[in-house]
């Protein structure tokens, strides 16, 4: 749908102000509700190319209205999920396609900058996400941007956190 309707992708049965937004916002809504406690890898990926489809047709140059980054729209509900979505499948898809907007966007700055590689850093350590798909995503952030721009200011627990990963992933 929206490489079809592109920035006309609106829904005025259900707003009243019909916006690209907020349609997108149900849209990502009902895919994590609908699609996100599968566990199959097709459906997974599906996702996260519906959630490419949608950043790369709905929002020419990757932004919302003049200067709003539209991979804040396409990525928040990712951290929500991982932040306090309590079904373990629905996480590691969140996961999943965290990992595969990140391989597709490594060479978009619009996309994946330094505030980017620092926002999905401070959640992996602050909610402690040890999935093998998003430590993979922190591993290939740090390989094309270098583990200061990668995690920031939270660089200092980046080692802990790793460690901790390994315990978790060892030990169950």
């Amino acid at each position: 749908m929206a490489s079809k309707f592109k920035h006309n992708l609106k829904d005025p049965s259900k707003d009243s102000a019909p916006s690209v937004l907020k349609t997108v916002r149900r849209m990502l809504n009902t895919m994590k509700e609908l699609f996100f406690p599968e566990s199959h890898e097709n459906v997974r990926n599906a996702c996260a190319l519906s959630f490419r489809e949608i950043l790369d047709s709905c929002f020419p140059n990757y932004v919302v209205g003049k200067t709003r980054p539209a991979r804040d729209i396409i990525f928040d509900p990712l951290y929500e999920e991982l932040k306090g979505g309590k079904n373990r499948i629905a996480k590691q898809t969140a996961c999943h396609i965290l990992r595969k907007l990140n391989e597709w966007y490594m060479d978009e700055p619009k996309v994946v900058d330094s505030l980017h590689c620092q926002t999905i850093a401070a959640v992996g350590i602050q909610f402690r996400v040890y999935d093998c798909d998003f430590l993979m995503a922190l591993v290939e952030l740090i390989n094309a941007h270098g583990p200061k721009t990668t995690f920031g200011p939270n660089i200092s627990k980046s080692v802990d956190y790793f460690l901790s990963s390994l315990k978790f992933n060892l030990t169950g």
